[in-house]
């Protein structure tokens, strides 16, 4: 298993916080009935089809790039691989980028630990979306971009999620329920965390790999990356 060493700071923050043992003795009664298929962390068409993890707001989509656009090969879905989260041995985690030509959003798959990230091992999905804006290439193809944050969901999985998210009212909610999303933006937790609407700045690359690399997000532009970290974590493509 991989660890998230080096992780975007903004990524972690979008950290599950209420993981009980009850979610692992879910998924073991789950399993019985059901054997979790090992899928290395990989993303199928189940893990994105029409729950709206992307966009729950919507129901997501892609809509088909302009042919001609520069940005065209950065349009699409792209998934990391599965990480041994550092600061807990229950949970795996996985992220995922989706790009179009006017949008963006960034998921946060927390998993029971143990399972490869596959999609019944899900306990929670945090999504971050909004407008973006793509910059100019530099001699090394990287390429400057601008994400407006506008939306900030959450999603639950498990009914020990649930029932501590009402307990503490989480984002102000007292009326969670399983896979259904609530906009976060702007509310904090109860632990005072909070994820403001805003910008966010970055440079990204895709290698001679064929991965998407991100720089860590940064909330001004003077503070954006110049060049892209080799040893990023590598996003696939997906779609």
């Amino acid at each position: 298993m991989k660890i998230a060493k080096g992780l975007n700071k903004a990524v972690l923050s979008l950290s599950v916080i209420y993981f009980t043992a009850c979610d692992a003795e879910e998924l073991k009664e789950g399993k019985q009935e059901n054997e979790i298929i090992q899928k290395d962390g990989a993303f199928t068409d189940d893990d994105n089809s029409s729950d709206g993890r992307l966009d729950p707001g919507s129901g997501g989509g892609t809509p088909e790039p302009p042919a001609e656009s520069p940005y065209s090969a950065y349009f699409g879905l792209w998934a990391s691989g599965c990480y041994d989260l550092p600061s807990s041995d229950s949970i795996d985690v996985r992220f995922a980028y989706e790009f179009t030509d006017r949008e963006w959003a960034r998921v946060f798959y927390a998993h029971v630990a143990g399972y490869s990230c596959s999609s019944e091992s899900t306990v929670s999905i945090e999504v971050l979306t909004g407008p973006l804006s793509f910059g100019d290439f530099d001699d090394n193809d990287a390429l400057t971009i601008d994400f407006k944050k506008v939306s900030y969901f959450r999603i639950f999985k498990t009914a020990s999620q649930v029932d501590e998210a009402n307990r503490l009212v989480l984002h102000g909610y007292d009326d969670w329920q399983i896979d259904e999303p609530k906009e976060c933006i702007d509310r904090p937790d109860s632990r005072g965390t909070v994820v403001n609407s805003g910008m966010l700045f970055t440079l990204i690359q895709i290698n001679a790999d064929g991965e998407l690399l991100v720089e860590p997000e940064v909330e001004t532009a003077d503070e954006r990356a110049t060049v892209v970290n080799p040893d990023s974590i590598p996003f696939t493509k997906i779609r």
